[in-house]
């Protein structure tokens, strides 16, 4: 009966349990922990309940993004799942003041960062390589940013962004 971001949004998927998907939201934003560990699946659970969860739950989430500080990270996939979930989380966001996201910036700053470090990136994995360890059980950490960037990215050149770097790591 207790389930994490994972199990919420695998039923959020299956369009399955969307009052329960609601309550346990609100009672996980309470204490958001896990940093950039927990950016993505958070992004993940907003984006497929934009149209299941409870107005209540949603405004957790997004209270969560104001006042939890997630660390990005040392390393370069903690910085692609840290960019990918700021851009996602702003773009669901747009035109809010820097009051209202933990990092005082606002949602166009924000946006504009992530979106600079994400092509960044692409271009040096895509000409240089990999900086971090091109390990099998790493795969995970970088093609489900890739795949939410593809699913869904507002913008079409960050979508194909999305698209090709899936394509590239696979």
């Amino acid at each position: 009966n207790r389930g994490g971001l994972a199990e919420i949004a695998a039923k959020l998927a299956l369009r399955q349990d969307a009052d329960w998907c609601s309550q346990r939201v609100i009672e996980l934003m309470r204490q958001p922990s896990g940093d950039m560990f927990w950016m993505f699946p958070c992004t993940t659970v907003a984006y497929l309940g934009r149209d299941q969860l409870s107005e209540e739950a949603r405004a957790a989430i997004r209270q969560a993004w104001r006042t939890y500080m997630p660390q990005r990270g040392d390393t370069e996939n903690h910085w692609a799942m840290y960019y990918t979930s700021l851009y996602l989380m702003t773009s669901l966001y747009p035109d809010e003041p820097g009051e209202t996201w933990y990092s005082g910036k606002s949602s166009e700053e924000n946006r504009r960062e992530a979106e600079e470090y994400l092509r960044h990136w692409v271009k040096l994995t895509t000409t240089r390589g990999q900086g971090e360890y091109d390990c099998t059980h790493y795969i995970g950490e970088y093609t489900i940013p890739m795949l939410m960037l593809a699913t869904w990215a507002p913008d079409d050149s960050m979508q194909r962004l999305g698209q090709m770097m899936l394509e590239y790591i696979l």
